[in-house]
């Protein structure tokens, strides 16, 4: 089935599982699943799907409240049993559904169930031990369900651009719009095309996340979580029409068997491992740091007399136009860089991340010499170093850095940098004044591609 027609397939089965079809909708789904197994498949998958999230998501809590009642024999409130009668039959009803359309089916339509759908790719893992006998590889394709990481860190990427990164030990349901997170941790990284993507825990709905990054944890006794980027609507799992907003730098904690969201401190520690990854950054060393998680927006007011630090200015990024760079080609490089030149062609689509050495003391800061490299998860199609080219390209990747514009910040002679064979690690040697010194890097940013399921 070809990924356009699975996206499209999705969003009227999720419609209307979740009440919200239209007559015509309902409609033109019924045509699309007549006589198409692969549809059909996708269709029981995805009701499936909508079932048990429905269960863990509303009807849990209820469960829990009742079975706490059964066992100390006291009566239990009729709204309670009322309502958990309602899941009872809401699941009852959507798995009737699900074999009534199985008993229609032909034996030439009805295949063995590994020909699960594939709605996300396994991109990236480091050190990541899998609790399961068939552990996924990186790259491999991945169908709805759940993941268990024992340890390390592996990135979930999805067709709409979002991605997951677990950081071990953990337990995540996975779906084409949706992530559950059964135990332990995770930083979701939403961009704003990815509209319809959502990441839940049993106890905290979190909703409107595009244009987001957070960090998401849970366990038996709560969920926690933190902004980085932008901001998101929270609720409580019990269906409470009530939310309320969390903005960038902010956190909440909501408890199991306790009332209300509560807020807490921020904090950057917890989420470090799975940030960077989360961002497209594989690995940084030497005098070569990404920034710390909700520090990202402060390239302006970030000093550091040690560190190159690194900031992600952007993703899904398609250039409007060429855009010149210094340089585009693996190869070792010393400055000054000005008669070099190179470009990334417009309609490319690419992240942006800016390199600044910004130190503390400004001009009474003493000369250093700064050595490191970092590792992106894509080629690098070009690197920005000089000053006019970092100024031209300001507006292009819509940089909100307080330098944009200005001359006087890329790179200089004695400055060397050695790009490797294979486009993602750029090696830095550089002999920082005591002056703001930046370069930009294009990364190729392709969106994700699924396989067809055929």
């Amino acid at each position: 089935m070809m990924a356009e027609k699975t996206a499209e397939l999705i969003g009227l089965i999720d419609a209307v599982c979740e009440g919200g079809a239209t007559a015509e909708q309902t409609k033109q789904l019924a045509g699309l699943l007549r006589g198409d197994k692969d549809a059909q498949w996708l269709y029981l998958r995805q009701v499936h799907m909508h079932v048990c999230l429905r269960w863990d998501l509303g009807a849990a809590a209820e469960y829990a409240a009742v079975q706490k009642l059964a066992n100390t024999l006291r009566p239990v409130r009729r709204r309670t049993a009322l309502r958990f009668a309602g899941w009872s039959l809401a699941v009852a009803a959507s798995i009737a559904l699900v074999v009534t359309l199985w008993q229609t089916m032909t034996p030439a339509m009805v295949e063995p169930l590994s020909r699960a759908v594939v709605v996300a790719r396994l991109s990236h893992s480091l050190d990541a031990q899998w609790a399961t006998d068939t552990a996924p590889s990186t790259g491999a394709d991945l169908s709805a369900g759940t993941l268990r990481l024992r340890s390390g860190v592996a990135r979930i990427d999805f067709p709409s651009g979002a991605t997951v990164t677990m950081e071990g030990p953990a337990e995540l349901q996975i779906d084409s719009e949706r992530a559950l997170l059964h135990s332990g941790q995770v930083t979701a990284h939403v961009p704003p095309q990815a509209d319809k993507f959502h990441v839940h825990t049993s106890t905290l709905k979190v909703r409107e996340q595009a244009g987001s990054t957070i960090g998401l944890a849970a366990d038996d006794t709560a969920t926690e979580l933190s902004v980085f980027a932008g901001h998101v609507q929270v609720a409580l799992v019990d269906d409470t029409p009530m939310s309320q907003r969390v903005d960038e730098g902010g956190a909440v904690r909501a408890a199991k068997r306790k009332p209300g969201i509560a807020a807490m401190s921020f904090s950057d520690l917890r989420f470090q491992k799975s940030w960077s990854v989360s961002w497209g950054v594989l690995a940084a060393s030497g005098a070569v740091k990404f920034v710390e998680p909700g520090r990202h927006r402060q390239a302006g007011g970030y000093a550091d007399d040690h560190h190159l630090v690194v900031f992600p200015e952007g993703d899904g990024i398609r250039l409007p136009r060429d855009v010149k760079t210094t340089v585009a080609a693996p190869g070792k490089y010393v400055g000054p860089f000005d008669s070099l030149q190179a470009s990334v062609r417009g309609g490319t689509i690419v992240r942006a991340y800016l390199l600044q050495f910004n130190p503390i003391g400004g001009k009474l800061a003493p000369i250093r010499r700064l050595t490191g490299s970092i590792t992106f998860d894509e080629p690098i199609l070009g690197i920005i170093a000089t000053s006019g080219e970092l100024r031209a390209s300001d507006e292009l990747v819509h940089s909100d850095s307080p330098f944009a514009g200005r001359g006087g910040r890329g790179l200089e002679g004695g400055d060397a940098f050695e790009l490797s064979p294979d486009l993602r690690t750029l090696h830095l040697d550089l002999t920082a004044a005591p002056r703001v010194d930046q370069l930009r890097v294009l990364v190729n940013d392709p969106p994700l591609t699924v396989a067809s399921n055929k």
